[in-house]
């Protein structure tokens, strides 16, 4: 458990600090290109001006494009609706960047907010699940993702099962692959007193989390 946290934790601050350089290395940039061109268009002739301002125009269009995944990235959008919600604004964003990848969902049509804080565990470790098994093995397969809720012993109960389809299941995975996998594992089971099990068949690798 405690390798578990570390690697999370580490995890974490890289996360923080490639986050960090986007805003130094980009956006304090942008703004500043932006301060210039206004400043240019106070003092240039108009016939000048109006370039000046328009490509300012399209700078801010591309610092508030900037801003906006950054502020996703930092917070999940759509967490305070509900799970469902946040898992198909993160799907979309998925199929989006990775268009190659298949995904079929299976959503409940009502959730009750149980916990914000394993809700955002749970869909950081999707995240996670999703790029350490499409970089290390995937290929053109479907990713099916269901989630489930119901009332066990009249405690709420969340189900979340992930299963990678036709995948070639005895192909080995990388060592830092294996690990990462392990730790994510050992960390959702810690942060949220829930259950992970990982299940490989003939076709598929499923992995089921519980909380």
């Amino acid at each position: 458990m405690e390798e578990a946290l570390q690697w999370l934790y580490k995890k974490k601050l890289m996360h923080l600090e490639s986050e960090a350089n986007l805003i130094r290395k980009q956006l304090l940039q942008e703004s500043l290109a932006m301060r210039r061109s206004l400043e240019l268009s106070s003092i240039e002739p108009n016939e000048f001006a109006s370039s000046s301002r328009q490509k300012c125009v399209a700078q801010l269009e591309n610092f508030h494009s900037t801003l906006k995944e950054l502020s996703d990235r930092l917070f999940p959008p759509c967490i305070n609706e509900g799970l469902p919600f946040a898992l198909q604004y993160l799907v979309q964003k998925w199929r989006e960047q990775f268009p190659w990848c298949q995904f079929e969902l299976n959503l409940p049509l009502n959730w009750l907010q149980k916990s914000l804080e394993h809700n955002c565990i749970a869909l950081n470790i999707l995240e996670d699940l999703l790029r350490i098994q499409t970089t290390a093995a995937f290929s053109n397969n479907l990713i099916f993702i269901n989630l489930q809720q119901n009332i066990i012993n009249c405690q709420l109960n969340n189900q979340l099962e992930v299963t990678f389809v036709s995948q070639n299941t005895n192909k080995q995975l990388p060592k830092n692959n294996q690990e990462e996998l392990k730790y994510l594992q050992k960390s959702f089971e810690g942060l949220t007193l829930g259950t992970c099990h990982n299940t490989l068949t003939k076709d598929n690798n499923i992995w089921c989390f519980n909380w």
